[in-house]
This record gives structure tokens, sequence and C-alpha cells, in this order.
């Protein structure tokens, strides 16, 4: 699955009212996200910057790595996780590419911890 396949299907996922549904989404954008930063990591300039922050998304595409690291955040902070998806996807329809990425960073920094 391509970047704009993965987005487009974490979009749908985000929006849909159940929970799990929306981890699922959080999941695509830290997989999506995981992928890009490790591509910019084969640049010598940027490598140390993002090498770390790559590993630690892509950690997220192991469901039982998933499970052990969100499944503590959530049962905490799930509240908060689906207020800032619910900003995000209000961001995204307006057209704001900015703050869609800040809130759902946001969320995802909350799940991960």
């Amino acid at each position: 699955m391509g970047m704009v396949e993965t987005y487009k299907e974490a979009i749908e996922r985000l929006s849909d009212k159940g929970l799990n549904a929306k981890l699922d989404g959080l999941k695509l954008m830290g997989k999506m996200m995981g992928e890009g930063l490790f591509d910019l990591s084969m640049c010598p300039g940027v490598r140390d910057s993002v090498k770390d922050l790559s590993a630690r998304l892509l950690e997220l595409l192991n469901p039982i790595n998933f499970a052990r690291i969100a499944g503590k955040n959530i049962a905490f902070h799930s509240f908060a996780v689906v207020d800032h998806i619910h900003k995000g996807l209000s961001a995204e329809k307006k057209g704001n590419a900015y703050e869609f990425g800040r809130q759902i960073g946001i969320a995802i920094s909350i799940l991960i911890g």
C-alpha cells in the first residue's frame, strides 16, 4: 500500500465511530509517518534527527508491540486521543493540513507515550 492509499485508509478508519477503528487509523498514520521518516533517514543531513523517531513509529507495525505500547495509554487517555482525532479530522475537512497533522501527531504521541 502506498502512502496515498495508506492516508485514505487511515482517514476512513479515524472517521469511524468505534475506538478500535480509530486506533487502527492512528496505527496507519504512524506507519505512514514512520515509512516517510525511514526514507528521510537515508539522507546524511537529517539521518541522526529522524532515525530514532522512525524506529519508534515503525514499532507500531508489530501488533504485539502496538498492544503493549498503546494498551496502557489508551486505557488512561482514550478521551484525549479521541478528542485530538476529532480535531484533526475537522481540520482536514477544512483543508488545514498543518492542523490535521499536528492533532493526529498529538494523538499518536499520547498513544505511544
